[in-house]
């Protein structure tokens, strides 16, 4: 599969349809204008610059720039930091309130959506697929993602019939 359209590239060299990456792609929330305002009200009430927040994560200045202005969320991993950094909890930097959803349990848990799917032992897309509602959760799933996000059987269980509408 080659290259369809200018944008972004998938890792095999193509893009979702319509020229439009996977929805599993690049970490980004639904309400990207509050995933922006968190983050930027967090660093200005520490008193930090972009520059500074960069270096005490270990990424670019411009990286920092990006969340605050596009919205995009970091990587688990330094979401993590960002919020030590801040002194914020990491669900403080999610938009949605207190709205569960898988993806902001694996988020707060700090886990890419590549170390549950190896975890589940199923392909990336497969987990993407339940994560964006496209598929219920497997009931084999439902103990290892609770143990995994440090939540109950019983709020997976309501996650997965609310997304389906069962």
């Amino acid at each position: 599969m080659g290259r369809d359209t200018p944008g972004n590239p998938l890792p095999w060299g193509g893009t979702g349809m319509v020229g439009r990456p996977l929805q599993c792609g690049p970490m980004r929330d639904n309400d990207q204008g509050t995933t922006r305002i968190l983050i930027r009200d967090a660093r200005t009430a520490r008193g930090l610059t972009q520059a500074q927040v960069a270096a005490a994560l270990g990424c670019s200045r411009s990286a920092v720039a990006t969340w605050e202005t596009t919205g995009g969320l970091p990587r688990p991993d330094r979401l993590r930091q960002l919020a030590e950094l801040l002194g914020v909890a990491v669900a403080e930097l999610l938009p949605g309130g207190a709205a569960p959803s898988l993806r902001r349990f694996r988020m707060v848990a700090g886990l890419r959506q590549l170390d549950v799917s190896r975890m589940l032992r199923v392909a990336t897309s497969t987990y993407c697929d339940v994560e964006t509602g496209r598929q219920r959760i497997p009931e084999r799933w439902i103990p290892l993602l609770a143990a995994s996000f440090c939540v109950s059987d019983g709020s997976l269980r309501a996650l997965s019939e609310r997304a389906t509408g069962s």
